[in-house]
């Protein structure tokens, strides 16, 4: 399983509070862990390279498993709550009762796409979280 943790900002689900922490636990068809490297290169003529090195983003890809339509307001009130900025934790192998390795993330995709599965009222979601 895979498990996010936010606080409730936007676009609130039916019965939830804003300010509120929030779970969601979901299996997770795809978890792509990469990395992009920050630096500069230069090179001079004869072929010296000088390299200024300021860090790395570290992200994940994440498609989840089939979401029942009846789950989406909750999934649309995390996206709203963090599409700010606002930092929330990812735990790409745990769940909310036995948590693995829960890292505080903020959400590197700019859009969201509930992608219904054949004709039934399922979903799936694809989104990108840098850590």
């Amino acid at each position: 399983m895979t498990t996010i943790t936010y606080t409730a900002k936007r676009d609130l689900a039916g019965g939830h509070t804003a300010g509120t922490n929030y779970n969601l636990e979901f299996g997770a068809e795809k978890l792509a862990r990469s990395q992009k490297i920050i630096r500069k290169q230069n090179a001079s003529l004869g072929l010296l390279r000088e390299t200024i090195y300021y860090g790395k983003n570290q992200f994940w890809d994440v498609t989840t498993d089939y979401i029942d339509e009846s789950d989406l307001p909750f999934w649309r009130e995390w996206f709203a709550s963090v599409a700010g900025g606002e930092v929330f934790q990812f735990d790409a192998y745990g769940t909310i009762a036995v948590p693995d390795n829960q890292i505080t993330v903020l959400l590197d995709t700019e859009t969201y796409r509930e992608s219904r599965v054949g004709t039934l009222r399922t979903y799936k979601i694809d989104f990108r979280v840098l850590f």
